[in-house]
């Protein structure tokens, strides 16, 4: 399916009080693949070359080119580093590019199972109202992640979400909750209550009222100036430097803070702020606003849309070095990693389905100028990037 629409996913789920998991497919920037059946992987693209390992049905592996004739697909999987047949890999959504989608099962709950059979490998129920976003599409079945967890569903137990639907949270000034009601207007019968802080899905707003989805899945409406939208703006935990250790949630920027959760190795969460050279400030759906160490997460990342038509993506910030990749048609949303040491380059992830040219890479590089708006002004906050190259 065609994205083009730009929302924020949070890939998180808790394995247990203080450890959190990430889930199936976190990681927001690399290009991944579900194997729909048993692969063999081989040295090169042919099967008459060394067999470097057999992977299983329903793994995920990061891709990382084509062969020229689009046949097959280097990857790298858990066994090892091999070339697949690309019609035996399912590749994956950008989760912060891709469809948004909202649980509606016609009786009961909507079931998440570990692989595409019914009946199989039954991971849990998720109550209507769910958010999900669509990582791909197999038969009848959506690879979907929700902050509960990633995994298989019936795409009949989903609906599409609106096209503006985002997060946002709640900012109270006086009041210490924040009221949802069943119609929007004072007078209706009030369905819950939201602490400030609290962070809800907004599927729309028209006039003074938004409709949100809350946690339990429930929805209502609420006054629209009380909630502040969400920066769709990333950061994956990959532990410390030199591999040491995991990432660690507090609840304050101090050593001396209470342990919120420890982040599995590309865990995804909402950055929100930088608090000093050691500390910054973090958003997951599990424990709310935490603090880590920097030094124990990759680079801030975040979608953007470019703004040129033709924009030429290479596989390297050099324009007479390095192979083009795609090339882009203006309004195509991409995700910023990272820029060059010279500033003139910006480091993108592409949707699978915009690289033109996947046998020299599906890591990009872009100019800055093809983000520029048509009154020269800059679209993309290069302050919050990491140099990548």
């Amino acid at each position: 399916m065609k994205v083009r629409v730009l929302f924020v996913f949070l890939l998180v789920a808790a394995l247990s009080a203080v450890s959190l998991g990430s889930a199936a497919a976190g990681g927001g920037t690399q290009i991944r693949a579900i194997t729909t059946d048993a692969v063999t992987l081989y040295a090169e693209p042919n099967t008459i070359s060394d067999v470097v390992a057999e992977v299983p049905a329903y793994s995920l592996v990061d891709v990382l080119k084509a062969d020229e004739t689009g046949a097959w697909l280097e990857v790298a999987a858990a066994e090892g580093t091999g070339y697949a047949m690309a019609d035996e890999l399912l590749v994956l959504n950008l989760p912060l590019l891709a469809d948004k989608m909202v649980a509606n099962a016609r009786r009961g709950a909507v079931s998440l199972f570990a692989t595409p059979k019914i009946g199989e490998d039954f991971l849990q129920a998720l109550p209507n109202g769910t958010m999900g976003t669509v990582l791909g599409v197999y038969g009848q079945w959506l690879y979907v992640a929700t902050d509960a967890g990633t995994g298989w569903s019936l795409a009949s137990s989903w609906d599409d979400a609106p096209e503006d639907t985002a997060r946002a949270m709640v900012h109270l000034r006086r009041n210490p909750e924040l009221g949802v009601f069943a119609a929007p207007q004072i007078g209706s019968d009030m369905v819950g209550t939201l602490a400030d802080g609290a962070v809800v899905w907004v599927l729309g707003t028209e006039g003074e009222w938004a409709t949100v989805i809350m946690p339990d899945g429930s929805q209502g409406y609420v006054i629209a100036s009380n909630l502040s939208p969400l920066a769709e703006t990333m950061v994956d935990a990959v532990g410390g430097r030199r591999g040491r250790g995991q990432a660690a949630l507090f609840d304050a920027p101090d050593f001396g803070a209470n342990l919120l959760a420890q982040l599995d190795s590309s865990a995804s969460l909402v950055f929100l702020e930088k608090v000093d050279d050691f500390w910054i400030k973090v958003y997951s759906p599990q424990y709310g606003v935490g603090y880590g160490l920097a030094d124990y997460f990759g680079p801030v990342y975040f979608p953007a849309t470019v703004q040129v038509q033709d924009a030429v993506v290479r596989a390297g910030p050099n324009d007479t070095v390095y192979n083009a990749i795609a090339i882009l048609n203006a309004e195509t949303p991409v995700v910023v990693t990272g820029i060059s040491e010279s500033g003139a380059w910006l480091n993108v992830a592409l949707p699978w389905d915009e690289i033109d040219f996947p046998w020299y890479g599906v890591d990009g590089w872009m100019r800055d100028y093809l983000f520029w708006n048509e009154g020269g002004e800059m679209t993309v906050d290069t302050t919050l990037l990491s140099v990548t190259e």
